[in-house]
């Protein structure tokens, strides 16, 4: 670990998000980078191999906003397993539960992993990612598509593996972060914002991953959204990568072998 004394004040001199390189001791070449990262100054010299990191103390970490609505949300007390002992569950509106999935590009197979349930009460469909509870509306008039039980952070992970050492594949919708689970290979972990902001928690989450492949809804929103979000991932020295679905899609109405191959390579 380099000493302080030798690298902080060249950090300290940068802009906030910005990397430079400089002299570090008698050497006759730059091979210090230091940086100013949002919550910390770090460095790393490319000739001694070491490195150090210098917390700002004075940085305060906010939580995720959270919508008022979801706030107080329980799981319905009527919801029902779609499926008892392998077979369909006679008590589950199949009819329009189908066509509910088809519209969205969707089938009951994606879902089976995830404990699917129906409540009949909030005319949901819940299922049980690793994080919480989700419940997506099958009301088309509905003002919350999908709401959140138990939820302690802003994002929805569609695959339980650990984040350390595989990169992140980032959607708006559960949806969308279910169908490349099934999909892709498991050195990535789809995850969805819920939304188009990507909060300190979901942020925080990023900074132990492999970097992030940032694929929105190719519409108004996520075209707006994904260069905020690039730009703090960029922040914080996080790899990204951005791809997008044809243009007015979502990514879950693509096929498969789509979100094989926006990935090749990587």
């Amino acid at each position: 670990m380099l000493d302080p004394n030798e690298w902080l004040r060249d950090a300290k001199r940068l802009p906030i998000g910005r990397a430079a390189r400089v002299y570090h001791g008698a050497e006759h070449r730059p091979n210090l980078v230091v940086k100013n990262l949002p919550d910390r100054y770090t460095c790393y010299c490319h000739r001694c191999h070491e490195g150090g990191v210098v917390m700002k103390e004075f940085v305060k970490v906010e939580q995720p906003a959270v919508k008022a609505s979801e706030s107080t949300v329980t799981v319905p007390t009527d919801a029902v397993p779609l499926f008892l002992n392998g077979v369909p569950n006679s008590a589950v509106p199949w009819a329009r539960l189908v066509a509910f999935l088809h519209s969205k590009s969707m089938s009951v197979d994606y879902l089976k992993g995830y404990n699917p349930k129906y409540s009949a009460s909030a005319e949901r469909l819940l299922l049980d990612m690793p994080d919480q509870t989700v419940g997506r509306s099958l009301r088309s008039a509905s003002t919350a598509k999908w709401l959140t039980y138990r939820s302690a952070v802003s994002y929805v992970r569609a695959s339980a593996l650990a984040v350390e050492g595989r990169r992140l594949f980032v959607t708006e919708d559960c949806f969308s972060a279910i169908k490349a689970a099934h999909s892709l290979p498991q050195t990535f972990v789809p995850t969805a914002l819920m939304g188009t902001v990507a909060y300190n928690d979901f942020l925080r989450l990023a900074l132990s991953s492999a970097g992030v492949v940032l694929c929105l809804d190719n519409d108004n929103a996520g075209l707006s959204a994904a260069p905020k979000i690039q730009r703090a991932l960029r922040l914080l020295d996080v790899p990204c990568k951005t791809v997008y679905p044809s243009a007015g899609c979502d990514p879950k109405d693509m096929g498969l072998d789509w979100f094989r191959n926006v990935v090749e390579g990587d």
